[in-house]
């Protein structure tokens, strides 16, 4: 088969948007205002194309080159030797490549890696880290193997919004549902964040919880949530939700969002006040995204076999 392959900073958004809602697969991670967000952290986007020998787009792939994020926690003397000698450069994406012609899949895949192996020489990248979709079932490991990828199994929970809400309900574990109606019954409000302060009050929940936890931390830089709220709220790709109690938020579930699927990207719940917060939340948010019409709700990656009790808590959680 034909191919021809393009590695772009820059690509027409109304054409690589509009392709990626042909697939049941595509979420905010693949569309180009995810890699405008990123470019605040003086990351680079890539956008590899793959087309037929009729101009059709057959593959598509989002990558984005960072050359600070894979340094985040080492020490100042680690971080200042990696800067001089150039050792900084990562490369990642999340739920793709999306590809639109499976009787082609591996010719398509194996372009897309090439393009990847040019754009990571190219930029002095040291490791490259992604993930599929659950719904692309047929890529094939080996081709991933050959290029020298590692392939780690992971896992995630997905909840057809198509069902009916006393359905999902009833699918609850009896906990989660006395939980919830423990909540209710606490008086815990449930909001749907619509100001670009909500999002400064989810950032400050997340340092205080790591902060509680021992760990030393710091909040993004504003400016950055600024280019999450320019490029991705105002345009209907993210979603805030948070959980209050007496005014003051005791959680917080930040989800993106495209062609019908949502995707929790953030969760933070406060384990000092209201610990039944993250159920109710929860549970409230994905009612509200059925009654907006979305179609399935991502609650995000968990190791199939937990490591250590940070993996096994998350696991329990969702």
């Amino acid at each position: 088969m034909n191919l021809q392959v393009e590695i772009e900073s820059k690509v027409d958004e109304k054409e690589w948007n509009q392709k990626l809602t042909k697939s049941n697969a595509s979420t905010t991670y693949q569309i180009s205002h995810w890699g405008k967000v990123y470019e605040f952290y003086n990351s680079k986007p890539f956008f590899v194309t793959v087309r037929n020998s009729t101009g059709e787009i057959v593959g598509q792939l989002l990558s984005i080159v960072h050359n600070e994020m894979l340094w985040d926690g080492p020490t100042s003397l680690a971080r200042f030797v990696g800067t001089k000698l150039n050792l900084r450069n990562s490369l990642t994406w999340l739920y793709g490549p999306i590809i639109y012609d499976e009787d082609h899949i591996d010719e398509i895949i194996s372009k897309i890696l090439q393009a990847l192996d040019q754009i990571s020489v190219k930029n002095k990248v040291v490791i490259i880290k992604g993930s599929s979709h659950p719904f692309l079932s047929k890529f094939s490991n080996q081709l991933f193997k050959q290029a020298g990828y590692q392939i780690r199994s992971w896992a995630t929970y997905i909840t057809d919004l198509k069902q009916g809400e006393d359905f999902l309900y009833a699918g609850l574990d009896k906990k989660t549902r006395y939980d919830i109606r423990k909540s209710e019954e606490n008086g815990l409000e449930f909001v749907v964040a619509n100001d670009r302060s909500a999002l400064d009050e989810f950032v400050e929940l997340k340092v205080q919880e790591k902060l509680r936890g021992g760990k030393k931390t710091k909040a993004d830089s504003p400016h950055f949530y600024d280019s999450r709220w320019e490029h991705l709220h105002k345009n209907g790709y993210e979603k805030l939700f948070l959980t209050k109690y007496k005014g003051e938020p005791v959680a917080g579930i930040l989800n993106v969002i495209f062609n019908g699927n949502v995707s929790q990207h953030g969760v933070s719940v406060s384990s000092a006040r209201q610990p039944l917060g993250g159920p109710f939340l929860t549970w409230n948010t994905m009612k509200w995204c059925r009654e907006m019409k979305y179609l399935t709700y991502d609650m995000g990656g968990i190791n199939p076999s937990p490591e250590n009790d940070k993996e096994k808590s998350i696991n329990f959680y969702k």
